[in-house]
């Protein structure tokens, strides 16, 4: 179905994060069940979506992306009449960029949880899909690293599928 970003704090401070939402998204409380028992009673957590999901947030990667995408390049590129050197060139740029543009967390949500973590000393965030209703779907989370908030934003390519991260300052 979707990809759908799961933020929390401590119950004090979600009134910062609903304050600090980026333009363009929703911030929606959640009260599923295994969220709220793997985050305990101390925390609020809310869902973060761009339209109805959080799919335009959130990018894995796969090399099957690559493969898909470099096929349909390779011909666009040979109806332009291009060199074989010169698609190959823009293929290898195109694919690298796709590796670190287009996995893990976008930079508004990056630059989001940056400025809550800032104002709230620590957030946990974990992504999953979703295959049934977000209120209801039984949920496995896992324990993710603890990480300091620029170790954080170095990282943020590799925020795992139901992994939750602990992000402090």
């Amino acid at each position: 179905m979707c990809y759908f970003i799961t933020i929390a704090t401590q119950k004090k401070y979600s009134d910062i994060l609903m304050s600090a939402k980026p333009r363009g998204f929703r911030i929606i409380p959640t009260n599923n069940p295994s969220v709220v028992a793997f985050l305990g009673i101390e925390y609020d957590a809310f869902i973060i979506i761009s339209g109805g999901c959080s799919c335009d947030l959130y990018f894995e990667h796969s090399e099957e992306d690559n493969k898909d995408n470099e096929s349909k390049l390779r011909n666009r590129y040979k109806r332009k009449k291009w060199s074989n050197n010169k698609i190959d060139r823009a293929i290898h740029n195109s694919i690298d960029s796709h590796k670190l543009g287009k996995t893990g967390l976008i930079q508004q949500v990056i630059d989001y949880i940056s400025d809550v973590v800032k104002k709230t000393k620590e957030i946990k965030i974990f992504v999953h899909w979703y295959n049934g209703g977000v209120e209801i779907e039984k949920l496995q989370i896992l324990h993710g690293p603890r990480l300091e908030l620029e170790e954080f934003i170095a990282r943020r390519k590799e925020i795992l599928v139901d992994h939750c991260s602990t992000i402090k300052l």
